[in-house]
């Protein structure tokens, strides 16, 4: 009788040809998906806890105080917008507080320009196109409030995987990833607030990301703030 070559769970493959050297090769194990569920639910506990940051307390009563207009004013504006982006970004694992995001990079206007960058997440050209967003001369789907808002949900989630910290996913949304990097380099496994303490990041960065982190502790819940839209 011809050897045959079995695999792992004893399923047979084609026969092989005498005195062939018979080898049990086991098989592949399946490759591990994480839950978004479970990478929600870290991330939010992990945002929590940077939301109590006494840094993050200051902003928030600078936002309640001399920023109430802008506050307000965007955050009416982000009614139109926060159901789709809190989809796009639980679709990724990304804490819902960071719906509000856009808030700080555009008042939540999805025609918005800056200097490098355009629409609701100011995506660059470079990232927008790295991300799937088509950036040409007759389109530009950095204005397109649901492609461009999918694309920061997983470029959010890249970076958090990347430095598995929201402060420094954050930093790194900002300054860019290489900045960050260079400044853990430094400052080996420091959080944002120690990079920040020692000068170690751009000075809007040092502003940027205490921001974010207070509107995320206002916009769920404006009322209890006595913000009313």
């Amino acid at each position: 009788m011809a050897a045959v070559m079995l695999l792992a769970s004893g399923c047979a493959l084609a026969p092989l040809p005498p005195g062939a050297i018979v080898q049990m090769v086991p098989e592949a194990s399946p490759p591990v998906v994480e839950v978004p569920s479970v990478r929600l639910r870290v991330g939010a506990a992990h945002l929590k806890t940077l939301q109590g940051h006494p840094v993050v307390a200051q902003r928030v009563e600078h936002l309640l105080g001399r920023g109430r207009t802008t506050l307000t004013t965007s955050l009416e504006r982000s009614l139109d917008f926060i159901p789709m982006i809190e989809r796009e970004l639980s679709e990724n694992g990304v804490p819902a507080g960071l719906a509000y995001l856009p808030m700080v990079e555009s008042r939540f206007r999805a025609d918005a320009v800056g200097r490098t960058a355009v629409g609701l997440w100011q995506f660059t050209r470079s990232t927008a196109r790295l991300y799937g967003l088509k950036v040409n001369r007759s389109v530009d789907e950095r204005r397109d409030p649901a492609k461009s808002s999918r694309a920061a949900a997983r470029y959010l989630r890249d970076l958090y995987d990347q430095f598995e910290r929201w402060d420094l996913a954050l930093a790194a949304y900002n300054a860019g990833p290489g900045r960050v990097r260079r400044a853990l380099k430094r400052r080996p496994k420091a959080s944002f607030f120690e990079l920040a303490q020692h000068r170690l990041l751009p000075p809007v960065t040092r502003g940027y990301v205490p921001k974010v982190l207070a509107i995320s502790v206002i916009g769920p819940e404006p009322g209890n703030f006595g913000v009313d839209l």
